[in-house]
């Protein structure tokens, strides 16, 4: 398991770097599901004193036959507080897990860091940060983006591969042109038990002012 810092050095050298990246970001809160007034939310981060999904993700790695590309795990914690728990818990992780590419382990330790050397008066915090999801989305295309890369393949840390061909599947169309515009995003949907696209879930109060299963429906419909 290689650092970023350690990675962006021998970029800096001349080391030659895989371009593609498979970034995975992972949500952590306090033990036992613990949420105090403050804390960031997700829809279902992993307990500290559990093992959640990620090593199940990590496994399935091994069935991949295009390995060439490095893999980049984003920890997110709800609150800084558990944010040296969690990054200790994730490095004991990727060393404990048979993981067949190069790994980066990244967390808000990392992003200060770097914060630092690019934002020294700090005009860009509140474009670089891990709190909610969107930040998070978008420091899964800043992280990649710093190690140069050309391609990010982003995947959720409660998916697993089944399919050999995945990357290779993930890249076909990056870069060719369609109707005179070039391809720079592809994005897709997994299937349920019934083949379905549909999100099965049970209604919430919430839903009625964000209905966001109902406006990926949509979109998925139109596809």
């Amino acid at each position: 398991m290689e650092q970023v810092e350690t990675f962006i050095k021998n970029k800096i050298n001349g080391e030659k770097i895989m371009r593609t990246y498979m970034v995975i970001p992972t949500y952590w809160c306090g033990e036992n599901g613990e949420w105090k007034e403050g804390d960031a939310v997700f829809d279902h981060p992993t307990p500290l004193n559990e093992e959640g999904t990620l090593p199940r993700a990590l496994k399935s790695l091994n069935i991949l036959k295009n390995k060439e590309f490095t893999l980049i795990i984003i920890g997110v914690a709800t609150n800084p507080r558990y944010e040296v728990q969690m990054r200790s818990k994730l490095q004991k992780m990727l060393k404990s897990v048979h993981i067949p590419v190069d790994t980066i382990l990244f967390t808000n330790t990392d992003l200060e860091k770097i914060k630092k050397k690019i934002s020294p008066h700090n005009e860009f915090d509140e474009i670089l940060q891990l709190k909610d999801y969107t930040s998070v989305r978008n420091m899964c295309l800043f992280v990649p983006f710093v190690l140069d890369a050309e391609i990010a393949i982003l995947i959720d840390d409660d998916e697993v591969f089944e399919d050999p061909l995945f990357v290779d599947k993930a890249k076909e169309f990056i870069g060719r042109k369609f109707y005179g515009n070039t391809i720079d995003g592809v994005a897709g949907y997994y299937l349920n038990e019934d083949n379905e696209y549909y999100d099965k879930v049970n209604m919430e109060p919430w839903m009625t002012y964000w209905d966001r299963f109902g406006e990926k429906r949509e979109a998925f419909d139109k596809i």
